[in-house]
Formats: C-alpha cells, structure tokens, sequence
C-alpha cells in the first residue's frame, strides 16, 4: 500500500526483548481503534469516468510517434558520406557466434549520431550501397545496456542497402504505404481506428487500476482521525526523515542538495514529513479500526500465501528475517489494508451488479 510507505516498523532497542516490543505495537493499537470515528464505509461511489476519446485525442498521439519514426525516401547516392542515412544489415559476433540484440536488417542509420558504439559508423564511410564490411571493435566499459559485453572485442558484418534520405511525416501527410511499412496496418484510416482503440482500452485500465487509490481516498474522507498521540507521530517523522537521509547518502548528497534538487526549504519539507506521516498513521488507523469491526484478520492460509510473497518480492530468506527487518506488527497493518481496501471495493456502489455482469 503506497499510502502506507512512510513508516517501517518499529525497530527493537537494545535490549528490548520482543515480548516488551509487541505489548507497546498492542498498545499503538489499541489507541489507534479510540481514535477513529467510523463513517459510511459500504456503498462508496469509487466510479471512475472513462474520459472520452477524440479525434484530437487520436491526432495528438500520432503526432508524438511520427516525431519518432521519420518517413525515408531511396536516394540514387552510391558513396556513404558523414551525415548520411544509410539503411543497413548487420550482424554482431562474440567469438564467432551471434550475440543476442546484435543483429538487425532493414535498420536506418545516420552516419554521425553516435548511435552505435565507437568505430561502427565511422567504418562505414566511403563504403559503396552493395557492400559488406566487418567491423573489428570493442565494447566500451562500462556497458549498462549489456555489462556482459563491456570491453569485449566483437566482429559486426555490415551489409550498406542503401542511402536514403529522412524526412519528417505528418500527420496530414499520412500514406497507405508509410502505416503499412512502419505500424503493419493496410491503411491511414485503419491505424487511426486502432490508435483510437488502444487508447479508449488504456483509458479503460487506467481507471480500473486507480479504484484502489480512490478507495484510500474515500475511506479518509468518510472516517475521522480524532487524534493521533504525539510520541507515535515523532517517531514516524523520524524515521521518514532518517530513510530520505539514507537515500541520499546512497546517492552521494547531503540533504541540501536534496532539498535544492526539489527546490524547497527545510521548513516546508519538515512541515510536508509532517502531512505525509499524519497521512499514513491516519490510514493505518482507519484499516486497524475496521478490520476490528468486520473481523478482518492476519491470519490463516490467504496471509501465510501474502507473507510468501513478501519474503520472495523483497529477497528475504525466512518470515523471520523479514519480521526483523519490517516488525511483525508493520507486515500485518500492510496486509490488513489490502485486504480492508478489497472489502471496501466489494461493498462500494454498483459493485454486486458490475461482478454480475
């Protein structure tokens, strides 16, 4: 649960023994269930309106792709040139054997875009349209797209098909055979209606998968946090404050820097760890309070699947190292409130009739 992300469990001190440990999460408990007033939780209008897809809609979306994928017109040119465009084969090998994502046909180069790794374009001029060279190169170290091949020596086969000349499509421009060569569609008229199509669907899926963050939203609109105590909030913002100190130090800054990276100040940000914590605890007290009232419980087989999957996502070796590092008691708020926003969803408005159809 995003909403809950600001908090870890509570650390043990030194010397505290997890009987100690668990009396006080009992307590933080107990005080969060008198500190909430339950509202109208069943039957929650969490409809979202699929936003209506235009033509403009559809105009706007190819136009951001054709920005992306010129049109390119076959030249009479025989020589290749610095800044030439140059439709290639090739074929990459390590040792003598094809290495995988290196090779392609049919694929368009400039000559002086620096798009391929050191000495390839620059190998390919003065080659004539027909001709195949290898290339003898080295993989520069390091190389993020493939560490497995940083500073490796590899032999690419290169085919010149032809020189063509780029030109940017619009859409007014939009041919027959420019959709069919570059999107696999027979005509203009058909990519628009599958452009259309793909984005009524995601706009579809969009809303779906935000129903749970409308449900969070909901539930702390119709619930009333009365108080949270104030040693529980001092320790949360602490430990917001310590993992933001921890994240910077993992990427070499100090928290000035952090602070100047989002352009503001010290205050604002102690007052925004303030909001967000509030926020958390908040929820966490709401998902305590009716789990309580709908008998919502961590336990048996559906939590024991949940805790697998937690040790797994987050490359824990046993329940037990994950409850060390998270607390016992931060597992099973997380877990409770998947399943107390489910419950939610279920009994939200319209929702027998939509799992019906």
């Amino acid at each position: 649960m995003a909403v809950m992300a600001a908090g870890c469990g509570k650390e043990k001190a030194e010397g505290d023994s997890n009987e100690d440990t668990q009396k006080e999460e009992g307590q933080d408990q107990e005080e969060a269930k008198e500190g909430v007033t339950l509202g109208e939780y069943k039957g929650l209008d969490l409809t979202l309106e699929n936003p209506e897809i235009t033509d403009e809609d559809v105009k706007a979306y190819i136009e951001s792709i054709l920005l992306r994928t010129p049109s390119y017109t076959p030249t009479d040119k025989t020589v290749v040139e610095n800044g030439d465009c140059v439709n290639i084969d090739y074929e990459g090998l390590l040792d003598g054997v094809a290495f995988d994502r290196g090779s392609a046909t049919n694929q368009v180069l400039e000559i002086g875009s620096h798009n391929f790794i050191e000495g390839f374009e620059e190998g390919l001029i003065g080659a004539n349209v027909g001709d195949t060279k290898a290339l003898n190169l080295s993989f520069p170290d390091p190389y993020n797209p493939n560490p497995a091949l940083a500073g490796k020596p590899v032999v690419f086969n290169v085919k010149v098909n032809s020189i063509v000349e780029k030109q940017e499509m619009t859409y007014e421009d939009l041919t027959d055979e420019y959709v069919s060569a570059n999107f696999g569609m027979e005509t203009v008229e058909a990519y628009k209606a599958s452009v259309k199509e793909s984005l009524v669907s995601s706009s579809a899926n969009y809303s779906q998968s935000n129903t749970r963050t409308v449900a969070i939203e909901k539930l702390q609109e119709v619930c009333t946090v009365n108080g949270i105590p104030q040693d529980v909030m001092e320790e949360r913002i602490a430990k917001y404050k310590d993992q933001v100190l921890q994240m910077c130090e993992s990427q070499g800054m100090e928290l000035s820097d952090y602070l100047a990276q989002y352009q503001t100040s010290e205050e604002d940000f102690n007052a925004q760890a303030e909001e967000y914590v509030r926020k958390n605890v908040g929820f966490e007290m709401i998902v305590q309070a009716i789990a309580e009232k709908e008998g919502i419980k961590a336990e048996g087989e559906e939590y024991e699947s949940f805790l697998s999957e937690m040790i797994t996502n987050n490359n824990f070796e046993t329940k037990e190292a994950l409850f060390e590092q998270y607390g016992e008691e931060y597992i099973k708020t997380i877990y409770l409130g998947n399943k107390v926003v489910d419950f939610v969803i279920e009994h939200a408005k319209g929702a027998e009739a939509s799992q019906e159809e």
